[in-house]
């Protein structure tokens, strides 16, 4: 397979030691114990990295109002932006609504090879995530998900597409097929896929790959976090907040005044907010909770992407100013998650087979399926159908048959083939 072919500079510049920076993120991602800190620690480098600032061609709406950035914040793209708006006259008309579109990131993947790439939100994230990999000169990228992991497939396919490998932790998960695409693909693209049957596996088995590869190879993987929810990442979702905005000028759409979209590890929703803030548009975010969760917990965290996300683009350009969210700025909905991450709700189902049957778009049953469930309830219940409302679709629907054809799931991991043994959760069956 060809390698993606992207245009950079590169700069070099002094930074902070990379081996202790990768473990200070480590140990601000996940609860590590003292017992593994005391083996990780000794093994970390003190010299400092001479550091590549990857610098893209790409006209960035972001960078084209802060153009400080440009030289100072890596960028590789891998994305075909913007992701299109697509109008819906059939649902409106379904439920009698004003003004009703997708803004649709399951269109944004580039066409290599003669194909069109895997895509979806994650990969907006992974232009700043992996474009730091490339400055920091590394050779695997290590991340975090659940056995389906949409992160985690998107973190592989362009790792592999720019000349790194990927290692995946995941975890265990309700079995459909999305998950059972997802994994062939990550096999096609060569991920080391890594069975955690549990955090504290997981945490015992990062720690044992960074130890790995620090003994084989001289460093430790580059670390992105579940759904590439950190500060970095976030940037992702600011400049889509930005894209958006050019949207509206261009009278593409009007200016929403709803927008839903998924609430998982919250680095998509931080960035929407906090670009949308900056650019003081009227758009209210609602964010639809996908699992059951502490919301205190899942706020706080939230909170912290914003700010740690706009105190990072102040410290690279003055003119980003820092800005204050408040609570009226969002809205959380709980009650469409379900009883358990992945699990399929018969209300999801129904929601799913409406936006097929009315405009034949595809969601998926872990994400925005219950978004779009939550979503038509709030608006129904709350009176909103005079509204702008946005649907924010985050899942690429492709099935990618031709690749994943190729791929016999007993190559996979043993602990995996289970997802192909078993069969799915009863409510995958009731979908058109």
């Amino acid at each position: 397979m060809k390698k993606l072919f992207i245009f950079f500079i590169i700069n070099m510049t002094m930074c902070a030691n990379y081996d202790r920076l990768v473990l200070a993120n480590l140990y601000s991602y996940y609860n590590i114990p003292d017992a593994y800190k005391n083996i990780l620690e000794p093994l970390a480098s003190d010299s400092k990295l001479q550091k590549k600032i990857v610098i893209s061609k790409s006209s960035l709406p972001l960078f084209q109002k802060f153009s400080d950035l440009r030289e100072k914040l890596s960028h590789v793209e891998l994305c075909d932006l913007p992701s299109p708006i697509i109008k819906c006259p059939n649902l409106e008309e379904f439920f009698q609504l004003k003004n009703f579109s997708i803004k649709d990131d399951g269109q944004i993947g580039k066409i290599v090879d003669g194909g069109k790439l895997y895509s979806g939100n994650k990969a907006r994230k992974l232009e700043f995530l992996l474009a730091d990999a490339m400055s920091c000169g590394v050779k695997n990228v290590l991340t975090f998900g659940m056995a389906g992991s949409n992160h985690a497939l998107a973190t592989t396919i362009y790792t592999n597409l720019i000349g790194l490998k990927s290692i995946c932790m995941l975890k265990p998960q309700h079995n459909d097929y999305t998950l059972q695409r997802n994994l062939l693909l990550q096999k096609y693209y060569g991920a080391e896929l890594i069975y955690c049957l549990n955090d504290d596996m997981r945490i015992f088995l990062t720690c044992a790959q960074l130890v790995k590869n620090k003994l084989e190879l001289g460093e430790f993987p580059y670390v992105i976090p579940t759904g590439g929810s950190c500060p970095l990442g976030v940037i992702g979702y600011v400049n889509a907040a930005f894209e958006l905005h050019d949207q509206i000028k261009n009278k593409i759409i009007c200016e929403p005044d709803l927008i839903y979209l998924p609430l998982g590890s919250a680095g998509t929703a931080a960035g929407l907010i906090l670009g949308i803030k900056l650019l003081k548009l009227k758009s209210k975010i609602v964010l639809v909770a996908v699992e059951p969760t502490d919301i205190k917990e899942l706020e706080k965290k939230l909170f912290k992407l914003i700010n740690d996300a706009n105190e990072l683009l102040h410290e690279l350009d003055s003119n980003i100013p820092q800005i204050k969210i408040e609570t009226d700025d969002y809205e959380i909905l709980t009650e469409h998650c379900g009883d358990d991450y992945a699990l399929y709700t018969i209300e999801e189902i129904e929601s799913m087979n409406l936006i097929k049957k009315l405009e034949s778009i595809k969601l998926d049953g872990v994400y925005t399926g219950k978004t779009f469930a939550g979503m038509l309830k709030h608006i129904l219940k709350n009176n909103l159908i005079d509204k702008n409302i946005l649907f924010w679709n985050t899942f690429c629907s492709d099935d990618f048959k031709t690749l994943t054809n190729t791929i016999d799931y007993k190559n996979l991991p043993t602990p995996f083939h289970k997802y192909f043994e078993e069969d799915v959760q009863p409510f995958c069956k009731l979908l058109n």
